[in-house]
């Protein structure tokens, strides 16, 4: 029986990402569920589902340039992949995965596509394009985004509780137990973890800037611009043009 050795499976670069996406989707669905989108305050949900998108922009270049297991070629997509983990799971003896298991790779490239659609969708209202369609499908992402983030976590409990590798808290360590064979990561790429998280604040910080709460839009780069709640202040030309309609009413009713 081959012994099991404490390997790093992580670089910093995807555990900084985990836990700031997951933030990033509570923020947002919180803030959904408890604020009417008239409110002022509904603006940061749509300024969260902004920085998820880049966020997931971001992951998506790792996925490409990163270290060995975040990348997409390490992914276990082959069905046959998923089939023989979850009758594997439940047998002493089951395959070891570094990186991401077949479960994880399906539900992370889920989350990833429900992020961009989420985000591309909440763009469009946010330009005024408030059709129906829009709409129910910006609610139809949320949901299925919702019933993933469900089932990724139930998975990562059964599997603790079957396997016990450490997988549960490999977002936080970067560890995982595998095989003897297996190596730890070349390089966890420190530097990534670090460039992620200046870019995102950075992204923060260019958001908050650029929106004003009075008006309830976002200015963005070559002049565009986003409503991120209907404001009930009206613009000051069409204030006073209200008022001296009101005033001409009230001279009429005098006479």
């Amino acid at each position: 029986m081959s012994h099991k050795k404490n390997i790093v499976a992580y670089d910093l670069f995807i555990r900084v990402f985990h836990w700031t996406f997951a933030g990033l989707f509570i923020i947002a669905m919180v803030i959904a569920n408890t604020v009417d989108d008239e409110h002022a305050f509904f603006a940061y949900h749509k300024m969260a589902g902004l920085m998820l998108m880049f966020v997931t922009v971001l992951r998506i270049v790792w996925g490409i340039f990163g270290s060995k297991t975040t990348r997409f070629t390490s992914f276990k997509f082959h069905p046959k992949d998923l089939l023989n983990y979850f009758s594997e799971l439940f047998e002493t003896n089951s395959k070891d995965y570094v990186g991401h298991n077949p479960a994880s790779s399906y539900s992370a490239i889920a989350m990833f596509i429900l992020a961009l659609g989420l985000g591309t969708t909440g763009i469009l209202m946010s330009f005024g394009k408030e059709s129906e369609w829009i709409e129910e499908a910006h609610e139809l992402l949320a949901n299925g985004f919702l019933f993933i983030v469900v089932l990724h976590v139930a998975g990562v409990v059964l599997h603790h509780a079957r396997k016990h590798d450490g997988m549960a808290f490999s977002m936080l360590t970067g560890r995982k137990d595998c095989e003897g064979e297996m190596n730890s990561l070349p390089s966890i790429f420190p530097f990534g973890g670090i460039l992620f998280a200046l870019l995102t604040v950075m992204m923060g910080i260019y958001l908050f800037s650029n929106f004003d709460p009075k008006t309830g839009q976002l200015s963005l780069i070559g002049g565009t611009k986003l409503q991120l709640f209907e404001s009930d202040q009206e613009h000051p030309s069409q204030y006073n043009r209200h008022n001296s309609e009101e005033n001409e009413e009230d001279d009429h009713d005098d006479d």
